[in-house]
């Protein structure tokens, strides 16, 4: 055995429930392999050798592991703010002989996977003290858990905001803590355990009939937990309803009256400079439509941000991807009006979304001026958005779920149904997209040079026919003839500027549909990954109601979603196939009456 390596004897039977994890029964000896796997968990292996990452709090060390480096910084108790523990030692510092001497290291959640920062911190044991206080099981702990430090992004050049520094995080470090007075009472678990009461009660009674649920070890978005211990005790700011309306296609958002969808106006851009014009850039005026409100100009970087914003928040919503970025020609004034067609479509999706619209981003995008008068007004919103809890699986707090009358298995079978249309869709949109931009590409590279060249060519002819001055009606042959070539040459013009206008504009907003559906395997892989884990949590046997509801809920966002994309859709398209037809008839009727301009004597 490495010297780096310890044994430990479970204290409780654990199931594994990811490849990454060890099972192991009560009182089985496992051997530590590493303790750096941080946030609650060590690596492990049986005796058959098998290796896994398991709860330090199911396991208690049989022998001193090797000493650290450095000595190891004070122990302290358990008296976070966000814990239930009231200034107790509940690991036994003071070496109480009603509670094992048994002491585990200290944990920081920012020593998470860092074995660089990782320091052991172990006391000698007792273990003929081992059974007489079990340990607490290990503590709810997932990704969603760690908080990330991120810097305010809004000066021109970095987005960040230097006027409001980051504040201070919450997280306490318990090395950094004083030594608290032991007090002999009976341990108590924090307040979002995920146990429901019957199974609390068994264990500090030391007795443990059933495994308790747990939230996966890499819960990205905060979803298990939310489903098993739901939201945050403070209520949210925003109110979203669900409902159910035939004529909406079922499940549905409920309007917003006090918001209703609206479109807006992007136009007027404008270059700007900053630092004594060492750096440029380019501004769009907005222009809601929403009576009383103002315009206001906002850069790219701006949009961006707004775009990142909403994508963490609504992590069940649909959020269009936005144009792409550019170094080269970014002042280009072919490039700034496609940009500016291009955010406007963008912005008109988000401010149609009946929940998008009303929400507190979009708003403080749309009607704060960023100007220096309201720049406070401004950085004070950004910062309010930039921290605002309810986001990812916490957002589902903002929800809530009328009688829409249809059951789990009918949810279901609905979702499952746009699991199966989707990747065709998505598929026959991109082959539609593709076979669109080689056509417009023709339009103004192939065909405009190959009518141009048929005019050249009866230009000569006219030119040839001309010189014959006695035969009676060859001068007006050779007017006709030159008239058939400049009306060549303007339709050559017409497929430059024209033809493939209307084309482009009915390709750009099949691309925008390819980004919503490009949307969904996110938020149906979410789902999915939800009907997995309430299967293993029922498959318990314990008490789920709550989490069956918070369930219920999360599976109407995503069908309300689901219609409204589809209702949309339909809408959509029926206007934007009607406007590429008209185009094109006007276009062709166009270049028939150029035809028919020449006229010529054929007698």
């Amino acid at each position: 055995m490495s010297n780096t390596e310890f044994k430990a004897r479970a204290l409780y039977d654990f199931v594994a429930e990811g490849s990454n994890e060890l099972s192991f029964s009560a009182n089985e000896i496992l051997t530590i392999t590493s303790s750096t796997a941080g946030h609650g968990w060590w690596y492990a292996k049986n005796s058959s050798g098998r290796m896994g990452v398991i709860p330090e709090n199911y396991v208690q060390a049989l022998a001193d592991p090797p000493e650290p480096n450095e000595p190891p910084p004070a122990m302290s108790t358990f008296s976070h703010t966000n814990n239930n523990y009231p200034n107790l030692d509940v690991f036994g510092s003071n070496n109480n002989t009603a509670k094992s001497s048994y002491s585990p290291p200290a944990y920081d959640q920012h020593q998470y996977m860092n074995p660089g920062t990782y320091t052991n911190n172990w006391q000698a044991q007792d273990t003929s003290a081992w059974a007489s206080s079990p340990p607490l099981p290990p503590p709810q702990l997932t990704n969603s858990n760690r908080q990330i430090s991120k810097k305010d992004t809004d000066s021109d050049d970095s987005f960040s905001d230097s006027e409001y520094p980051t504040a201070p995080s919450n997280t306490t470090n318990f090395n950094t803590q004083a030594k608290q007075p032991s007090v002999n009472v009976a341990p108590t678990l924090p307040v979002h355990s995920t146990l429901s009461s019957q199974v609390r009660s068994s264990i500090v009674g030391g007795e443990t009939s059933k495994s308790a649920p747990r939230a996966r070890f890499f819960d990205k978005h905060g979803l298990d937990s939310y489903l098993l211990n739901g939201g945050k005790g403070k209520s949210p700011d925003e109110h979203v309803e669900i409902t159910y309306d035939d004529r909406e296609g079922g499940v549905c958002w409920s309007p917003n009256p006090g918001m209703p969808p609206f479109t807006c106006k992007i136009e007027e851009p404008s270059k700007g400079t900053k630092l004594g014009g060492l750096k440029a850039f380019t501004e769009y005026k907005i222009s809601p439509q929403i009576h009383g409100k103002q315009p206001v100009n906002r850069r790219y970087k701006q949009f961006d941000w707004l775009h990142e914003q909403l994508v963490n928040k609504y992590r069940f919503l649909s959020i269009p991807p936005l144009p792409g970025k550019q170094i080269a020609g970014r002042f280009e004034q072919d490039f700034i009006k496609e940009r500016q067609r291009l955010l406007e479509l963008w912005l008109n999706r988000v401010c149609r979304h009946p929940v998008l619209c009303a929400s507190f981003p979009v708003q403080h995008f749309i009607t704060c001026d960023g100007s220096d008068k309201n720049k406070k007004e401004w950085k004070g919103g950004k910062r309010k958005i930039e921290k605002d809890e309810f986001r990812d699986a916490s957002w589902l707090q903002c929800v809530t779920v009328r009688d829409t009358r249809i059951a789990e298995d009918e949810l279901h079978s609905q979702i499952d149904a746009f699991v199966h249309q989707q990747p065709g869709l998505e598929s026959q949109f991109r082959n539609l997209s593709q076979g669109l931009t080689k056509y417009t590409e023709r339009y103004t590279d192939t065909y405009e040079r190959d009518i141009q060249k048929i005019g050249e060519l009866f230009s000569k002819v006219h030119l040839a026919v001309q010189i014959d001055k006695t035969t009676p009606g060859n001068q007006e042959l050779s007017n006709s003839i030159n008239k058939i070539s400049r009306s060549y040459n303007d339709i050559a013009e017409s497929y430059k500027t024209k033809g493939s206008e209307g084309l482009r504009n009915f390709n750009e907003r099949i691309q925008e549909y390819i980004g919503l559906l490009g949307c969904f395997p996110s938020i149906l892989g979410i789902q999915k990954s939800a009907s997995d884990f309430m299967k293993t949590v029922q498959q318990r046997g314990i008490d789920a109601s709550d989490a069956a509801r918070r369930y219920h809920d999360l599976n109407h966002v995503v069908l309300a979603e689901i219609n409204f994309f589809q209702k949309q859709k339909v809408i959509d398209l029926n206007e934007y196939l009607q406007e590429v037809v008209d185009e094109q008839t006007n276009f062709y009727g166009e270049i028939a009456a150029k035809l028919r301009e020449v006229t010529f004597n054929a007698k």
